[in-house]
């Protein structure tokens, strides 16, 4: 008996031969035969990226401090006004994020 698409999934996911990027696309195949647009479309984001106003699931953020001699630096000027390359960038105020 052919093993189901779910079943080759589960063996591709244990073969490290196999790339992130192929399981995800097998992912998004298998979704789309099963009728999971939610699963399709996380993995979609996983391979694509997330949009900046796409929640980020918890595992994609971290909490870090940014510290900065005093003066001016180019350097950390530079990441403020480019986000950080494009992606979300957040602050801590007064123990809360915000989106800058």
């Amino acid at each position: 008996m052919a093993a189901s698409l779910v079943d080759q999934l589960q063996q591709q996911a244990l073969d490290s031969s196999v790339s992130i990027s192929d399981l995800l696309r097998r992912v998004k195949v298998v979704a789309s035969e099963l009728g999971l647009p939610d699963l399709a479309a996380w993995a979609d984001r996983e391979l694509n990226g997330y949009a900046d106003d796409d929640e980020f699931p918890k595992y994609r953020l971290i909490q870090a401090e940014l510290r900065m001699e005093p003066g001016p630096s180019p350097m950390a000027a530079d990441f403020l006004a480019h986000q950080g390359r494009g992606r979300r960038f957040r602050t801590a105020a007064a123990g809360k994020f915000s989106s800058q």
